[in-house]
């Protein structure tokens, strides 16, 4: 009876798997500069003179590291992690602060170059200390994610998925959503809004958004990259979707343990 239960699960998993109900997928990107190929243009040199516009079209195939185009249509946007590389304040002053924001793809800021060359845009802002997103964009098209204050000129590695929850507090260690391998007692501070992960989503939703790093002071850096998961909506066919174990696990668990209950209350007869 149970080599029936089980293998009547695992059909139900299988159909489920192949029928694009339980799907995940992962995108990653990163700024880029074009030289005949597709090359990562990290946006390393951060300067406090200057304000930063990073333009990323989900819909184009070149723009994600495996070269797939994000379904606009069919998946949709679950998780979003922003990953710094080597990050450090050069000028060692811990009132420094770095404003990162979305930005809406109608703003000026965030059309293509006209050359193809870059999704990367630099504009002076006269070293404001000020938010310049917040200062000279409509406040409808941008919302700030987050910032970094505090750093100094201590070296480190930030991953930080956004959630909807506001935080303000050290930059250490709190998995699942942000991990920092400096080990460093040093006052680095994040502060991040409520409703972040919400904010992306929403911003995304055309395709095309972007992520405005407004430095004061100096933050250099090996790297910046953001990493995407969808999960395909009921009837979708995302184009990168793969089945998501952890959901397929507990459905199956699910299963097998409502299956187990039915066989322990169905009565047995003997003759």
């Amino acid at each position: 009876m149970m080599k029936k239960i089980f293998a009547f699960v695992l059909a139900v998993i299988m159909f489920l798997a192949f029928n694009g109900i339980v799907f995940a997928a992962v995108y990653e990107y990163k700024p880029y500069y074009y030289d005949g190929t597709y090359n990562s243009y990290d946006l390393n040199d951060l300067d406090h003179y200057a304000a930063y516009t990073w333009r990323i079209d989900l819909t184009d195939p070149n723009e994600s590291s495996d070269g797939t185009a994000l379904d606009i249509y069919n998946e949709t946007i679950v998780s979003a992690t922003l990953y710094f590389d080597s990050i450090y304040d050069n000028s060692g002053d811990t009132t420094d602060i770095l404003h990162v924001n979305l930005l809406a793809n109608t703003e000026a800021s965030l059309l293509p170059n006209p050359s193809g060359d870059t999704n990367v845009t630099r504009v002076y802002d006269n070293s404001n200390y000020s938010n310049y997103f917040n200062i000279n964009y409509d406040s409808t098209l941008t919302e700030e994610l987050f910032s970094f204050t505090g750093m100094g000129g201590t070296a480190r590695d930030i991953t930080l998925s956004l959630i909807n929850t506001a935080y303000n507090g050290d930059i250490e260690d709190r998995s699942p959503w942000l991990e920092e391998d400096s080990d460093q007692s040093d006052g680095a501070q994040l502060i991040m809004p409520a409703n972040g992960l919400n904010h992306l989503i929403n911003y995304a939703q055309s395709g095309i958004f972007g992520l405005g790093f407004d430095p004061d002071c100096h933050f250099e850096n090996r790297g910046i990259k953001l990493t995407l998961t969808t999960t395909t909506n009921p009837g979708g066919t995302g184009t990168n979707a793969v089945p998501e174990p952890a959901t397929l696990m507990l459905f199956g668990v699910g299963l097998l343990c409502f299956a187990s209950r039915m066989r322990k209350k169905t009565p047995k007869y003997k003759n």
